[in-house]
C-alpha cells in the first residue's frame, strides 16, 4: 500500500452527482431505498490513474468485474475493533457515493466482507460526519472530510509509508528463506493491516517478487564498493520503482531492510518514497 495521487475528477462523475445526489436526498427524507446508480462511471479513469493495481493489495488487477471502491462506505458503516469482533454497524456515508475524493480502484478481494468490507473505524472521541438534510453546497460540513480521524488509512490522503513497513519475520534468515510482513508504525497502521489482510494478501507472492526480483538488484549495494554506484543506484531504483511494478511498499521495506539508512549514508544515495499517479 503506497501514496495514490487520483488527481482531477472526470467530468462525468460529476454529472453523474448533480442528478443523483438530490435524489438521494429525497429518498432519504421519504425513507425510500436509495439508488447509488451511476458511481462506475469514474471506474476506468481510477483503473488508468492507479495502473491497474488495487489501492490496497498492489497487486495488478484485471479491469473486468473489479469493484469500485468507497473508502467511507456508502450504505453501512462499521465501527469498533475488528481483533475481538466488535462490529458495530451505522449509517453509511450515502452522499458521498459519487465524490471523486472517496472512490478509489481496489481487488475484488480486498474488498470483499471478510477484508475492508463497510469498515469504517474512528479514533476514540471522533465523530463521524453528519449526513445532509437536503441537497448540499460543495462546500458544506458533510463534505468535509478533514473533519473526522479515521483509524483506517486512506492511500490517496495519506502516505502509508508513514505508518507501515514490510520486515522480514526473521532477519537472521537466509534471504532464500525470509518470509516477509507488513508491521506497524502508529495505530492507524496496525489498524489498516488487520482490516485490508495485508499480513495475509499476496504474502506468498511478495516474499517471491523480493527473492526473485529486489534482492537480485540490490545485493550489488549490500556491501563492497559498487563502480559509479550513484547512476548504478538510480538505474536499481528505476527497474523496481516504475507505474505498473507490484508490490511497491514492500519492495521500498526490502531496499531499507538491506541497505540500511546508514549503508546508504555511505553510498551517498537516497532511497525515495514510491508513489502511483
Amino acid at each position: 500500500m503506497i501514496r495514490i495521487k487520483r488527481g482531477s475528477e472526470p467530468q462525468g462523475l460529476a454529472q453523474v452527482r448533480a442528478r443523483q445526489l438530490p435524489k438521494a436526498v429525497a429518498a432519504t427524507k421519504a425513507r425510500a431505498d436509495l439508488d447509488f446508480d451511476g458511481y462506475r462511471v469514474a471506474h476506468a479513469e481510477l483503473y488508468r490513474r492507479q495502473h491497474g493495481k488495487c489501492a490496497y493489495c498492489e497487486r495488478q488487477a484485471g479491469d473486468d468485474g473489479q469493484p469500485v471502491e468507497h473508502f467511507r462506505p456508502k450504505a453501512e458503516a462499521w465501527r469498533g475493533d475488528p481483533w475481538v469482533g466488535d462490529r458495530r454497524p451505522e449509517g453509511g456515508y450515502w452522499w458521498l457515493a459519487w465524490t471523486w475524493e472517496n472512490l478509489l480502484f481496489a481487488c475484488a478481494t480486498c474488498n470483499c466482507a471478510s477484508r475492508k468490507g463497510n469498515w469504517f473505524p474512528l479514533a476514540p472521541g471522533t465523530r463521524g460526519l453528519a449526513p445532509p438534510r437536503r441537497s448540499p453546497a460543495p462546500q458544506a460540513a458533510c463534505f468535509r472530510l478533514d473533519r473526522e480521524e479515521p483509524l483506517l488509512l486512506d492511500p490517496a490522503v495519506d502516505d502509508p509509508l508513514d505508518h507501515l513497513a514490510w520486515r522480514p519475520l526473521d532477519p537472521d534468515e537466509p534471504v532464500e528463506r525470509m518470509e516477509w510482513r507488513p508491521v506497524h508504525r502508529t495505530e492507524r497502521g496496525r489498524y489498516t493491516i488487520e482490516i485490508l489482510g495485508l499480513a495475509r494478501a499476496s504474502v506468498d507472492h511478495v516474499g517471491d517478487h523480493i527473492r526473485r526480483v529486489v534482492y537480485p538488484a540490490v545485493a550489488p549495494f549490500v556491501s563492497g564498493a559498487v563502480r559509479g554506484q550513484r547512476r548504478a543506484w538510480s538505474r536499481m531504483l528505476t527497474s523496481l520503482f516504475y507505474p505498473t511494478a507490484p508490490y511497491l511498499a514492500a519492495t521500498h521495506g526490502a531496499i531499507d531492510f538491506f541497505v540500511p539508512e546508514a549503508r546508504r549514508a555511505a553510498l551517498g544515495v537516497e532511497l525515495p518514497r514510491p508513489a502511483i499517479g
